[in-house]
């Protein structure tokens, strides 16, 4: 870019742009996102060095990029499977999407989730990563911490228990649906308050009394199907009472059961 810059230009670069490009230049590349590529998962380091030792399938590994992991040649995934078989190794061949990652595990009550596979996918990795708490390699664990980070609401709870039962093998257990709704905070909060209730002669009384200005904001009705329950804060209980004994209303302790 700089050398088409100062070949087409009258003028010399100038001191600015040329130091902006070299830096842009510099970190060109630093992360780069490759697509379509396969990758072979061991269950540890010696396996996959003893893979990558042999010719038969060292010939279809470019290079390791982790401990347990290494990228396979363009075109060589089916050829090494093949290789991996006559050696002795029955490998798992997982797909490009996450749903690959279905019915792979086995959640226990306790929320202990323990994969089918001994080399868990990425995929699976990557969905429980989410949701639970990594206790040891290849074991996972729900735990109150981990499901109230994926939770917090109603839906973020039942997304969890949607992917838990997707993973796993089998149906959910109540108690384990339960303690991931309760760490999850799937219910919210509650409040508690005492009220005072008045029942009146019936809801036509009531309505009207409603209406009328002394009792218009002193009386709030209460959802109680047919009966005239209104509500009435305990600090204008007095009040109330005293503008119904106007009406020649008496007001009696205890609701009609």
């Amino acid at each position: 870019c700089i050398r088409f810059l100062v070949d087409a230009s009258d003028t010399a670069l100038p001191q600015n742009v040329r130091r902006s490009l070299e830096e842009w230049a510099a970190h060109h590349e630093q992360i780069v996102f490759r697509t379509d590529v396969s990758l072979l998962q061991v269950a540890d380091e010696d396996i996959l060095t003893r893979v990558m030792g042999k010719a038969q399938t060292g010939q279809y590994l470019a290079r390791s990029i982790s401990p347990g992991v290494a990228l396979v040649t363009k075109g060589g995934r089916r050829s090494l499977v093949i290789a991996l078989v006559e050696q002795g190794f029955l490998p798992a061949v997982s797909s490009a999407e996450p749903e690959a990652a279905d019915k792979s595990v086995i959640v226990d009550q306790d929320g202990t989730i323990r994969p089918i596979h001994a080399v868990p996918s990425l995929h699976l990795r990557g969905r429980l990563a989410r949701m639970a708490a990594e206790v040891r390699s290849g074991e996972w664990k729900l735990t109150p911490a981990s499901v109230r980070r994926a939770g917090g609401s109603k839906n973020k709870v039942l997304w969890v228990l949607d992917e838990l039962a997707k993973l796993h093998r089998g149906i959910l257990s109540q108690e384990l649906v339960d303690q991931v709704k309760a760490w999850g905070n799937y219910y919210g909060d509650a409040t508690v308050e005492s009220i005072i209730l008045i029942e009146f002669h019936d809801r036509a009384t009531l309505d009207e009394l409603r209406k009328h200005p002394d009792l218009r904001t002193l009386l709030t009705q209460f959802p109680a199907g047919n009966r005239a329950l209104a509500v009435v804060s305990q600090d204008k209980l007095q009040e109330v009472q005293e503008i119904l004994e106007r009406f020649g209303i008496s007001v009696q302790d205890g609701l009609a059961r």
